[in-house]
């Protein structure tokens, strides 16, 4: 490598500031005024959401993937707007700069103690630190989740084109007039002034957003920009000394940013220095005067790749020192509220990161409370309407060490209509028709308790075509007490929340799922011919009637047997296996309910033939009849049938059953056969009767 620095450090000053802009200019044309469509990465490798991409990054994203210096995950997404972390980072320029990679067995045990030595990207991060251009935090981590600001970015590319043997482009700084130049942090204005020299990385708007994180298609443009600078200062330096005569000499090359000078005074550990673009900026230290660096303050006495991390003033790696949490590229989406509509979260922690990987408080700073109501859960904000309007919140994340940011995110509440509030047409038809109103009409929750005193509490759309239910929720905590859905396509249906409900009919639909929890008032539920596999009605303590017969039970409802109010209940043709435990017994706990009508699917016993020609002798012994082939179970040929016998004239004869055989013993004769009835029960508890005949004669 020092062979390789050796052959550009005969470069002048002159012939570096013709390179500069050569490189700037050619960038420009790759990039923006390439020519053509995107089409397929070359190698065939299909990205699945390159469509959701930027236009300006589709072409770069082909090229990153196709070269593999950026790779997308196990279902072949790009996410081209997802932030690009440490680890992949490492394993980009590791790949972009061809560094050697050593196999585990030469590296160290442990070289970050967050770091597997075996895993994938251990081996491209220590590539990476060994060079100089990432290193570790004070800790002895690596954090290779954590994201890339653009500030880090710019340090971090300069040092990879530094390790490539350029290290005379420090002399061609840009001038920065972004209107947030101020933010840049010291030890990193070096490097951004480089890299936006170089055209690497560019500002947008005016701005250059330094805390902000990466996209991983952005990365894609920059690592493509790398590659053409590369070749360009290779090319430059495999000629003689002096001009490169194919270079433009006037053309800075087109750039985003607005061109112009900054002048700024920057404080160090060590001292203190001033300067701006035209390199004749000093800085003082204790030790006295030294030539401060080209295009803003820096401390000389520091080297510009120092290999100590811990170093507070010129970290070796960015973000060493804490830095405050950061915002994703384009803030926060703008959220769109609608009056009486339920409450939306957004997740603050998919817009707001850490560059440390740690952990971030949220808070609400300012906003019209009268117009949205908003509470932070965790990393959860929660937004509930409460007036029509637009409002502006300020959102602060804060880290461990105290460090924060803010950010807005803009909020429009806007009035309610019926077509809003119910997205199936059908339903909404239905309520427009109740409220004798527009679909386009507005619709507050305060009509339409007004409307339901008018129906005594009910709700009716019988046979209406409805499938979604999406929007009845604004009827939650009103005095709902009827609702009769029937003969409609609705799959799914939460009922929980209308604790006043009495009386629910959704029969003759296409429910696979339905809540009825906690209605403690409701003694009417009728969901026969239904789709539904599973039923809870546990805690319905006043339901009296279950409708349940045809649908797709596989068990008896949940908390069926504990309700004490039963009066009539149907399960029948549903795929209950009745005589397998746990529904054994929960059926006959039911069949123990007195006061219950019971339907459940089964047959009872069918009597095939009684034994004919029984007779019994006065004085003789007691005749035995077996009784095993009188009656069959129509639903288990296998199973045994419980025999009872019933004779109510103790003066003629005595009888009794032992299994499935049936005892006589004649004390009396008798002009005809008397009849024994013989009741058989099955494993459900079903019944089926027959009668045995017996002749009582005197001995022969």
């Amino acid at each position: 490598m020092s062979n390789h620095h050796s052959n550009y450090k005969g470069y002048s000053k002159q012939r570096r500031n013709k390179v500069v802009p050569y490189i700037a200019a050619v960038l420009s044309f790759t990039l923006f005024g390439a020519p053509g469509a995107v089409g397929a990465a070359e190698d065939g490798t299909s990205i699945q959401d390159l469509q959701l991409a930027a236009p300006w990054a589709q072409q770069a994203i082909e090229k990153a993937t196709q070269q593999q210096w950026i790779i997308p995950d196990g279902t072949g997404r790009f996410n081209p707007d997802a932030p690009m972390t440490r680890g992949e980072l490492a394993h980009m320029l590791a790949q972009l700069l061809e560094i050697k990679v050593s196999s585990s067995d030469q590296r160290p045990k442990q070289l970050f103690k967050d770091l597997e030595r075996t895993s994938s990207g251990e081996s491209y991060i220590y590539a990476l630190n060994l060079t100089g251009i990432m290193n570790g935090y004070p800790d002895g981590t690596f954090r290779p989740n954590g994201v890339v600001t653009r500030e880090q970015l710019a340090v971090t590319m300069i040092r990879a084109l530094k390790v490539k043997g350029y290290d005379g482009l420090s002399d061609g700084q840009q001038s920065l007039s972004f209107k947030d130049s101020k933010d840049i942090s010291a030890w990193a204005l070096p490097g951004v002034q480089q890299a936006v020299g170089l055209g690497l990385l560019k500002g947008e708007n005016g701005y250059f957003a330094p805390k902000r994180s990466t996209s991983r298609q952005e990365m894609a443009v920059i690592a493509v920009r790398t590659t053409d600078t590369i070749r360009v200062l290779r090319e430059s330096g495999s000629e003689q000394d002096g001009s490169n005569s194919q270079a433009p000499k006037d053309n800075p090359g087109k750039v985003t940013e607005t061109q112009g000078t900054i002048t700024g005074t920057v404080g160090t550990a060590n001292g203190t220095g001033t300067g701006n673009n035209n390199n004749n900026n000093t800085g003082t230290t204790s030790g006295g005067t030294t030539d401060g660096g080209s295009g803003g303050s820096v401390n000389p006495s520091v080297p510009s790749t120092p290999s100590n991390p811990s170093n507070p003033t010129n970290p070796s790696n960015p973000g060493t020192s804490n830095h405050a949490p950061i915002v994703a590229p384009g803030g926060l989406p703008a959220q769109e509220l609608t009056l009486d509509h339920a409450s939306k979260d957004l997740q603050a922690s998919s817009y707001f990161s850490d560059p440390e990987g740690g952990p971030l408080k949220f808070a609400i700073l300012s906003g019209d409370e009268n117009m949205v109501s908003s509470t932070v859960t965790d990393s959860v904000i929660r937004l509930a309407p409460r007036a029509v309007g637009q409002t502006m919140l300020t959102i602060q994340a804060t880290d461990e060490q105290g460090a924060s940011v803010t950010a807005q995110l803009q909020v429009t509440v806007q009035v309610n209509t019926i077509s809003r509030q119910f997205p199936d047409e059908q339903l909404a038809g239905a309520m427009a028709f109740w409220l004798q109103k527009g679909l386009d009409d507005p619709l507050t929750k305060a009509e339409l308790a007004t409307a339901l005193v008018q129906t005594q509490g009910g709700l009716y759309a019988r046979d209406a075509g409805i499938s979604d239910l999406t929007g009845v929720d604004i009827f939650n905590g009103l005095n709902v007490v009827e609702i009769d859905l029937s003969g409609n396509n609705i799959s799914k249906a939460d009922a929980s929340e209308f604790e006043q409900l009495e009386w629910l009919d959704l029969s003759n639909n296409r429910l696979s799922e339905i809540n009825v929890t906690g209605l403690e008032k409701l003694h009417y539920l009728n969901l026969r011919d239904n789709e539904l596999s599973v039923l809870d009605v546990t805690g319905l303590t006043s339901l009296q009637t279950l409708f349940m017969q045809n649908n797709q039970l596989v068990h008896i409802p949940g908390g069926l047997v504990d309700l004490m109010n039963l009066e009539y209940v149907r399960l029948d043709s549903n795929q209950i296996n009745l005589r397998k435990e746990p529904d054994s017994i929960m059926h006959h706990a039911l069949l123990l309910k007195e006061e219950l009508i019971y339907g459940f699917d089964g047959s009872p016993p069918k009597l095939i033939e009684a034994p004919a020609g029984n007779t019994a002798y006065v004085g003789g012994d007691e005749i035995e009849i077996d009784l095993s082939y009188m009656f069959r179970d129509e639903d288990d040929d296998s199973s045994t049938l419980k025999l009872e016998a019933t004779f109510s004239d103790n003066q003629l004869a005595t009888v009794r059953m032992v299994g499935q055989n049936l005892y006589v013993k004649a004390l009396g004769t008798s002009n005809t056969p008397i009849r024994i009835g013989i009741m058989a029960t099955d494993p459900l508890g079903m019944t089926g009767w027959g009668y045995v005949d017996v002749y009582l004669t005197e001995a022969q």
